[in-house]
């Protein structure tokens, strides 16, 4: 089992594509994966096996957030599942 793909590999198969909306998508991409947003376009340096996981986005820039919110809840969503599917107690959110 590999790394996950990261933001930036999306955008490289999209640049990739020969459809036009395609293209139109990694546009839309490039500030988060190549410009000055491009924070989440890595692989994390976090061991998202641990049991507890602190997330912490009030230092991020207000274009950040939304993105830093989502990257968090999308963690804890796949938190549960995987939990959920292991018969293993769910994980408590404070």
């Amino acid at each position: 089992e590999g790394d996950p793909p990261t933001l930036k590999d999306l955008y490289d198969d999209l640049m990739r594509q020969k459809e036009p909306v395609a293209h139109e998508i990694a546009l839309a991409l490039e500030l988060f994966t190549t410009g000055s947003l491009n924070v989440f376009a890595h692989q994390t340096n976090i061991d998202t096996r641990n049991r507890i996981i602190c997330y912490d986005i009030q230092d991020l820039g207000e274009n950040l957030k939304p993105i830093g919110l989502l990257v968090m809840l999308d963690s804890i969503l796949n938190r549960v599942i995987r939990n959920r599917q292991q018969g293993q107690v769910y994980p408590r959110l404070y």
